[in-house]
């Protein structure tokens, strides 16, 4: 529906998840997830996940990010 959007992220193939951080794309896949799937690729991105690795930002004590809130 949004050619522009697909040609500038190069989606060739729907569904396709991409996780955004400061307008770039550090993750992306396409396909099929379960539920499961999807909770392990987003706990790495979580700030406060005790299995994230990748954390270059901290949420102020208290606030809860939207990636938490979609996955609990």
């Amino acid at each position: 529906q949004n050619k522009s959007a697909s040609n500038k992220f190069n989606i060739k193939s729907l569904p396709t998840l991409a996780i955004f951080q400061n307008g770039k794309i550090i993750w992306r896949e396409s396909g099929m997830k379960s539920k499961t799937e999807l909770l392990k690729v987003a706990r790495q991105f979580i700030n406060d996940s005790p299995t994230s690795s990748q954390n270059t930002t901290k949420e102020p004590k208290g606030k809860v990010s939207w990636l938490s809130k979609l996955f609990s």
